[in-house]
């Protein structure tokens, strides 16, 4: 990566880990439009009155879209969180037919980039990731072109939980990346290589500037596929190791 493409950049990186999440937005997006989210309209009868009501119980200051395979939101955990609340938390809705998670992403991708259009950012959350409380609105407001927490591999071995972020090693003769997984967290907000793609925030200009489909295995698996892509377009990467998700499935861990 160029040097001036990487310092441009450099003063987009901002710590709110002590600050307010509404706060933090404050200040990082004065510019995000305002979105009301209402519950509905309730209507009722009384002596041949109609009476309506319209409750209001969120403030937004900046669309969101939700996209889930069909088939995740039978027991995803995040998925079972939600259904409780009595908001509906999103803007608009992606339904994504198809499981396999390279062609999954590149249609949430590219969905966000044709449809979402007054979306600012692009969340990945995976089902088996279930990250700490408001990381998510942290992330945003930290507006940095790629951020996310962490999470350890998915594995019954405690030796084995390693940090699912990664050093570029270098290209083999056919062309393949090949990395090396970090073993051990860092600190604080630290620029990375790569890292998996189950729990980032995108800026809308890093996925307009990587295409409409940029995940894929063509030198590596597709979260780091799409890494590299987007330090080839000259955007950094960030991780907050302050920000640690739990990684689980069906197995127990």
């Amino acid at each position: 990566m160029a040097s001036n493409q990487r310092k441009r950049h450099e003063n987009k990186l901002k710590d709110v880990s002590d600050m307010g999440v509404v706060d933090a937005m404050k200040k990082f997006m004065p510019d995000s439009r305002h979105v009301i989210t209402r519950i509905g309209t309730s209507r009722s009868e009384s002596e041949g009155e109609v009476i309506e009501q319209t409750s209001t119980i969120r403030y937004r200051r900046f669309s969101v879209a939700w996209s889930s395979p069909m088939d995740e939101l039978g027991y995803s955990y995040w998925t079972l969180h939600f259904v409780q609340q009595p908001i509906m938390p999103w803007d608009d809705i992606i339904l994504c037919l198809n499981t396999y998670v390279t062609h999954a992403r590149n249609f949430i991708h590219k969905t966000f980039l044709e449809v979402s259009k007054s979306c600012k950012y692009l969340v990945m959350l995976d089902s088996d990731v279930i990250p700490p409380p408001f990381t998510v609105e942290k992330l945003i407001a930290m507006n940095l072109p790629l951020v996310g927490g962490w999470y350890p591999k998915k594995t019954k071995d405690p030796a084995e939980r390693k940090p699912v972020v990664y050093n570029f090693d270098h290209f083999d003769d056919d062309g393949k990346a090949l990395w090396k997984e970090r073993a051990v967290p860092g600190e604080g907000i630290e620029e990375v290589d790569g890292a998996g793609a189950g729990f980032w925030v995108m800026r809308r200009d890093v996925a307009e500037a990587i295409g409409k489909e940029p995940y894929s295995m063509d030198r590596c698996g597709e979260d780091l596929e799409l890494c590299l892509k987007v330090r080839e377009a000259g955007f950094p990467i960030y991780i907050d190791w302050d920000m640690r998700a739990e990684h689980r499935g069906v197995m127990s861990v």
